[in-house]
This record gives structure tokens, C-alpha cells and sequence, in this order.
């Protein structure tokens, strides 16, 4: 289903986005695989080695747009094109009363789960829209 299709996918050193790419991979995408940390990325890059070996992993915090324009031109290097967008990076905090919130925390989670899916969008963006081709998932 996904056969020849290369997928960027965020989030993917853990949790849902590990289990994504693992699921992914088996239906035949190449992912570019992007977190913060990367001896979870190779990990997810492990379990889906026998999938997909032309993986790539690459460690970028998402809320610096300057780190995820030189992610993207990696991931542009070695694939050429995007064929699907998965912004699944987020955080949850802060939890609790907002008025006992940090406000400092309010502004990682904007950067994190709010800008930085629209700095990728917005490198992905033009080629699918040249391309008329392509999908971007929002998790």
C-alpha cells in the first residue's frame, strides 16, 4: 500500500510514533525518522530495519526552525520528494489549574506542538502542492 512512498514522520523515537513507524515500514514506506533523541531513533530504526533499510534517522528539535530546515534538506538529499507528512511530535504539559501554570511551559508546548508543525509544513508544503500530489497527517 505504501510501496515506494517516503514519509516524514516526527515523534517516531517513541510511543505512537514508534509504533507508527514500525507499522508503516511494514507496508512499504522509506520514513525519515525524526526526534530528539537519538539512541531512541535508533532504536525505532532497528525494529524497522527489516522493512525498510533505507531509513534515515535524524536528531532535530522540532520547535528550531533553523535545525528543521537542515533536517529537511537532508531528508530532500536523500529522497527527492515527499510523499506523506506525519507531524506527530507533541508534549502534553502544562497540566493542572492554568492560573498555577508556568508560563514557560505554555510557551515550549506552542513551540513544540504549534510551530513546529507548521515549520515542516511549510518546507513540505510547496513540492506536494507543485506536485499536486501528497498528504500531510496532523496527529
Amino acid at each position: 500500500m505504501l510501496q515506494n512512498k517516503t514519509i516524514i514522520l516526527t515523534g517516531a523515537g517513541r510511543g505512537i510514533g514508534q509504533v507508527s513507524a514500525v507499522n508503516l515500514a511494514k507496508e512499504g514506506a522509506t520514513i525519515a525518522l525524526l526526534s530528539r533523541t537519538v539512541e531512541e531513533l535508533e532504536e525505532t530504526a532497528e525494529l524497522i530495519r527489516q522493512y525498510d533499510s533505507n531509513s534515515l534517522i535524524i536528531p532535530v528539535d522540532i520547535s528550531d526552525p533553523e535545525q528543521l530546515e537542515i533536517a529537511f534538506q537532508r531528508i530532500k538529499n536523500r529522497f527527492y520528494q515527499i510523499d506523506i507528512l506525519i507531524n506527530n511530535a507533541g508534549i502534553q504539559p502544562p497540566i493542572g489549574r492554568f492560573h498555577e501554570n508556568n508560563t514557560r511551559e505554555w510557551i515550549r508546548n506552542i513551540r513544540i506542538n504549534l510551530l513546529g508543525t507548521i515549520h515542516l509544513t511549510h518546507l513540505v508544503l510547496p513540492e506536494m502542492i507543485d506536485r499536486r500530489k501528497g498528504k500531510i497527517i496532523n496527529m
